[in-house]
């Protein structure tokens, strides 16, 4: 059986997915190089967003010629001289030109391959064609010298969408009849990764025609903490309330952090506008919670779970394409402060109560204020009972 990364790989650049923006400036740059005052492009970013993909639709499709070397053919400049040779000037005989593709950089090491960043420097000058490589981390220092030396395009990771939609080409072609939420749950599982995708569904569709939860239960999927992000990014970058609610059930938070998660980033997604009704319903969704922890109508769950996912959801006009990173909930970061600074004066009162005759409650709101006073003389304080890490406690 074929693979189907490769059967479905793009032949022309407008089959490639993503953002039309970064594919164009790598276009323009290889087949204008000339034009250009460098010789070299970097195109960087997560795995399965099509970086080498692109640079093959580009090559096919102007009937260019590729050199591809990958970073275990480079150990030092010795290496990279015999590797290269005559290629960065010698032309293609039966193509219309050449294109040298580095594939992951990554994988040239500090210590190892010591010289070989350097080298290839000297060959990107020499070299009569453009030279495009390929990195997921291009910001370690050793590729600094690489990174002025060339022109920097970074592809973001694609979305679930984007990715669900190809592999809904893909069932239609090998005749896959598919539920919907499994397909999108292979696009969100895998974070961006198209490769992946299509490596999880012609795995689960090996030998079958019907993808269902089934079928994808072999891949084991998890549910962990990192998905928040695949949540919040269904959130605020789709529509698509059913999965909304289904992933907000699935991921490994309880509905306080999620409530936490989405209040914290809603601002850096949405125009104030749109911010304002997101956070009225938010509000709503809080009024619900507090309903149910006072009274325990838990019938009301599914208003707190609606108002706080799709109806934020639908709160945007339309949809943000640059990228967005999301930060963690400051509150959770105050919350947890204060509980240790409130746990530390529990273990202090709770020291002192049978020195001052009194509960543990009455000790820390009459006795406590005073201690800071007293901590000043290291005799009272042994006297007490208490130590140095009990006294940091006070100040905390």
């Amino acid at each position: 059986m074929r693979i189907w990364t490769e059967k479905y790989t793009p032949t022309t650049l407008k089959e490639v997915i993503g953002d039309r923006p970064p594919l164009l400036k790598l276009q323009d740059f290889i087949l204008n190089y000339r034009r250009h005052n460098k010789n070299s492009m970097l195109i960087h970013g997560p795995p399965g967003t099509g970086k080498s993909s692109c640079i093959y639709a580009i090559a096919k499709e102007n009937n260019l010629d590729i050199l591809e070397l990958s970073s275990s053919e480079f150990r030092n400049k010795k290496n990279i001289e015999l590797v290269l040779g005559d290629s960065i000037n010698q032309s293609s005989l039966l193509k219309s030109g050449r294109i040298i593709l580095i594939d992951d950089i990554d994988g040239i090491s500090g210590r190892k391959d010591r010289g070989a960043p350097q080298a290839l420097v000297s060959i990107i000058k020499k070299s009569s064609f453009p030279i495009v490589m390929t990195s997921n981390n291009p910001w370690e220092s050793k590729f600094s010298k690489l990174r002025n030396k060339s022109f920097m395009v970074e592809f973001k990771s694609l979305s679930y969408i984007e990715i669900f939609n190809f592999l809904k080409v893909i069932c239609q072609k090998e005749d896959i009849s598919f539920d919907e939420k499994c397909l999108k749950r292979i696009a969100i599982e895998n974070e961006g990764d198209l490769r992946s995708s299509i490596n999880d569904l012609q795995s689960v569709c090996s030998g079958v025609k019907d993808l269902n939860e089934d079928s994808i239960g072999v891949l084991g999927y998890r549910e962990k903490e990192e998905s928040i992000f695949n949540l919040l990014q269904l959130i605020f970058r789709s529509k698509d309330i059913e999965s909304i609610l289904e992933y907000i059930d699935r991921v490994d938070l309880s509905l306080d952090e999620v409530l936490l998660w989405v209040e914290e980033n809603i601002a850096t997604e949405y125009t104030p506008e749109e911010t304002n009704h997101a956070f009225e319903n938010l509000a709503k969704a809080d009024v619900f919670r507090g309903r149910i922890r006072r009274n325990q109508y838990w019938r009301f769950l599914v208003y707190q779970k609606i108002l706080m996912g799709p109806a934020i959801a639908l709160s945007k006009k339309s949809k943000k394409k640059s990228f967005t990173k999301y930060s963690k909930p400051q509150r959770i970061l105050k919350i947890w402060k204060n509980k240790m600074k409130y746990s530390k004066r529990e273990n202090i009162s709770h020291k002192l109560k049978s020195y001052v005759h009194a509960s543990s409650r009455k000790t820390m709101k009459h006795f406590l204020p005073y201690l800071k006073i007293i901590s000043k003389n290291e005799n009272h304080i042994k006297e007490l009972g208490l130590d140095n890490e009990d006294i940091i406690g006070l100040t905390y």
